[in-house]
């Protein structure tokens, strides 16, 4: 006799994901429906990661990190203050030149620390 196929349900760790990305959502003033286009899922879906009903692949994450332009460390609860301090500097500047300049003192500080 087969066992029935039950679907995966979340827990805590996708909880505290889903938490995670509807904060970094909101603050960058991105809709769901905007946020499910960009990975290829309805805002239902993002609403239910957000909500921890659902959980959230691998592949999912590194999408959501994508778009926003963080690490996948920062969504998965592993970052540091100062990894936070630096990517709320990093979101805080404009798009272009400036941007670039301090991704290249940064990685320049990385090589020479």
């Amino acid at each position: 006799m087969k066992r029935p196929v039950t679907k995966p349900r979340a827990k805590a760790a996708d909880k505290a994901i889903g938490i995670r990305i509807e904060h970094i959502r909101k603050q960058q003033k991105v809709s769901r429906r905007i946020l499910g286009n960009a990975l290829g899922v309805t805002h239902q879906q993002i609403e239910k990661y957000e909500k921890g009903i659902n959980r959230i692949s691998a592949s999912q994450i590194k999408g959501v990190a994508d778009y926003f332009e963080i690490p996948v460390s920062l969504l998965l609860g592993e970052s540091t203050n100062e990894a936070e301090a630096l990517y709320r500097a990093w979101r805080g500047l404009p798009q272009g030149v400036i941007r670039q300049h301090f991704l290249s003192l940064m990685q320049t500080v990385g090589r020479i620390a």
